[in-house]
């Protein structure tokens, strides 16, 4: 008997996280490596993926190239990823603004 797929539903979040070579000195440039990583539920979700459980995700994701690595990355993992489409606030909708 295959186990019913669980549905989340949620947000998705992405560390972005940079490691400095050496002490920044200044008005020198330093090098570094920037590491990308899914954070927070995202991660939750991943690891149960990855422990066999079927996920379906369904969350408010960008059309920017961070949330197309979200998506990359947590159907990599074994997810059912379906991104609901996000609508830019009209200028005077101060409530979705904020």
């Amino acid at each position: 008997m295959t186990m019913p797929p669980l549905l989340a539903i949620g947000s998705a979040a992405l560390d972005i996280k940079s490691r400095l070579t050496r002490a920044p000195l200044p008005t020198t440039d330093v090098p570094g490596q920037i590491t990308l990583k899914p954070a927070g539920g995202t991660q939750h979700r991943e690891n149960l993926a990855r422990l066999g459980v079927p996920i379906v995700f369904a969350g408010i994701l960008g059309h920017d190239p961070q949330a197309r690595l979200l998506i990359e990355l947590s159907r990599a993992a074994g997810l059912s990823v379906y991104p609901l489409t996000r609508t830019a606030p009209a200028a005077d909708d101060l409530y979705r603004s904020n």
